[in-house]
Parts: structure tokens; C-alpha cells; sequence
């Protein structure tokens, strides 16, 4: 089962207030927070196992966000248009 939704990241949001002044970036933990919101809730309340930032997301981004079951983990994957921002695991990678 694969969860999706899309997310356009606000202008204005207080969390850019010193992220970084002149070039304004979406926190890691904000991300997670918005891939936990996207998750199902039985699946948002499992540990964080991993998770790589490769790209920044900025002011007035469309994130796109999948969560998909894998076994007994779910995997992320976290875009800006065709670019991958981010991607990672929480549950239990192995049994």
C-alpha cells in the first residue's frame, strides 16, 4: 500500500525565521514531521530507522511525499517536481 500527497511548503512560515537567512530551507525535522502527517497513524507511531536530505526544499515548493509499506518498515520518498529531496525508513527494517 502506497500513501501519497502533495504539500505546497508556505512563504511565509516561521520555521525559515535564521533557516537560513538569504537562502531559506525547509528543516529536516519539519520534512519528517510532514511525512508523519502523510503516513498512516498505525504507521506514522513507528521509529525513525534512517533518512538522507539530498536536495533542499524551499519557500513556495510543491512536496510531493509517499509512504509505502516494505515487510515490516515503510519506506519515504520525498520530491520537488522530478527532483528526489529526500528518502528514508521507519519501522522495523528487520524482523
Amino acid at each position: 500500500m502506497t500513501v501519497a500527497t502533495e504539500v505546497r511548503i508556505p512563504q511565509d512560515a516561521p520555521y525559515f525565521d535564521g533557516h537560513f537567512p538569504g537562502h531559506p530551507r525547509v528543516p529536516a525535522v519539519v520534512i519528517l514531521d510532514l511525512v508523519r502527517a502523510c503516513a498512516p497513524a498505525e504507521w506514522a507511531r513507528e521509529p525513525l530507522q534512517f533518512a538522507k536530505f539530498v536536495a533542499p526544499v524551499r519557500p513556495g515548493d510543491v512536496l510531493t511525499i509517499e509512504v509505502e509499506r516494505s515487510g515490516a518498515a515503510h519506506t519515504f520518498r520525498c520530491r520537488v517536481d522530478a527532483r528526489q529531496v529526500a528518502f528514508g525508513a521507519f519501522g522495523r527494517l528487520h524482523p
